[in-house]
């Protein structure tokens, strides 16, 4: 089987506190809420304010390109 290098671009997708413009929403336990479909706590890193997501964030997105 041939192996093969691909070049890829790398970013991050970050979620900004809606309460205090500042921070990072980040998950920041382990829990998953079973709900349909499933949320994932999140804490704000300045004001400490806590949300609920559907995605767990930050995200790593790779871009593949030709």
């Amino acid at each position: 089987m041939p192996i093969k290098t691909t070049p890829v671009k790398t970013f991050v997708k970050e979620y900004i506190c809606d309460e205090c413009r500042m921070g990072e929403m980040v998950r920041h336990t382990d829990t998953v809420l079973m709900t349909s479909p499933p949320q994932y706590p999140h804490k704000c890193n300045e004001c400490d304010e806590v949300r609920n997501f559907s995605e767990v964030y930050p995200q790593t997105i790779v871009k593949y390109f030709n």
